[in-house]
């Protein structure tokens, strides 16, 4: 559990520094700090709205080996 922690934060961590490295935003101003929060908040709601989307899917899916129908005996005894 604490690796899936480490890699999680440091997806996160990725994921903010290239926010911030593409809106040449200046985190010392307050309105450039702002629109980053916004922008990095926008982003972890899609995260977490595809990682539904995928989780949902992958749940729907039938998991299970399809059952050979022609391998089952009805054998009646004798």
């Amino acid at each position: 559990m604490g690796k899936l922690f480490w890699i999680i934060t440091i997806f996160i961590v990725i994921g903010g520094y290239i926010i911030y490295s593409s809106q040449n935003t200046d985190i010392s101003n307050p309105d450039s700090a702002i629109s980053f929060a916004g922008k990095f908040a926008s982003w972890l709601f899609q995260l977490g709205k595809s990682t539904t989307n995928t989780v949902g899917y992958a749940m729907g899916q039938d998991w299970l080996p399809e059952i050979n129908q022609t391998n089952s005996t009805n054998s009646t005894s004798k």
